[in-house]
């Protein structure tokens, strides 16, 4: 697994690019007055399927997850998070990639 370090509160975007079946995007926290983060996930052009979850880093709990399948694209936005959060990324082909972003 290929991790990106940032810091928390510097960063609006973070994302990461599968290499190796799986990734994980840094640190990343969920603006005061805004708390909440957006996240995309593309499961490439190889022909696999991408599972996909984020991930409250403070206390382990995922706050959303999901799989697409072969050649498929999704994003959305959790609402009402207060924590710092990552996107995690497995069972992916090598072109699958994701980011999150608290803006």
């Amino acid at each position: 697994m290929s991790v990106v370090a940032a810091s928390p509160a510097s960063a609006t975007t973070t994302t990461c690019a599968v290499s190796y079946y799986s990734c994980s995007t840094a640190i990343l926290n969920a603006v005061s007055g805004k708390n909440f983060i957006k996240w995309e996930v593309d499961s490439g052009a190889s022909g696999s399927g991408c599972s996909w979850q984020v991930i409250d880093v403070g206390n382990l709990h995922v706050v959303g997850s999901g799989r697409l399948g072969a050649f498929r694209h999704n994003n959305g936005q959790i609402n009402g998070l207060y924590g710092n959060y990552r996107l995690d990324l497995w069972n992916c082909g090598l072109s699958a990639f994701g980011w999150i972003n608290n803006q």
